[in-house]
């Protein structure tokens, strides 16, 4: 019951994911570090990469939109893929083209 309560207690927006790109209608290509300590931070010498997608067509079956979302963006796949042991420095980027097309890439630099 406890967990319950504490759940509902909580606003939605402190449950959302640490990396929130901002939404642009139009168009919009963000690039950025997940982290803030530069100055401590080597890059590595091996990069890997992972990225999810999201389609959302513009027609609609019964006025449901039809939308794929598919992939797996996480810092661990990312690694896994260039064979890193040691993560020392995390970026992602964003983009979307009119809602339609939006594709999250997470990269991940270290030995």
């Amino acid at each position: 019951m406890a967990v319950l309560l504490t759940a509902l207690a909580c606003p939605a927006a402190a449950q959302r994911a640490p990396v929130v790109p901002p939404g642009g209608w139009l168009f919009t290509w963000i690039k950025a570090p997940a982290q803030t300590n530069f100055s401590a931070t080597p890059i590595g010498s091996k990069m890997g990469k992972a990225e999810t997608y999201y389609l959302n067509s513009p027609i609609t079956f019964y006025y449901v939109p039809i939308e794929f979302a598919f992939g797996d963006a996480a810092v661990k796949r990312a690694a896994d893929e260039a064979g890193i042991k040691t993560i020392y420095f995390v970026d992602y980027e964003f983009i979307n083209v009119l809602t339609i097309y939006q594709r999250m890439t997470i990269r991940v630099f270290g030995d």
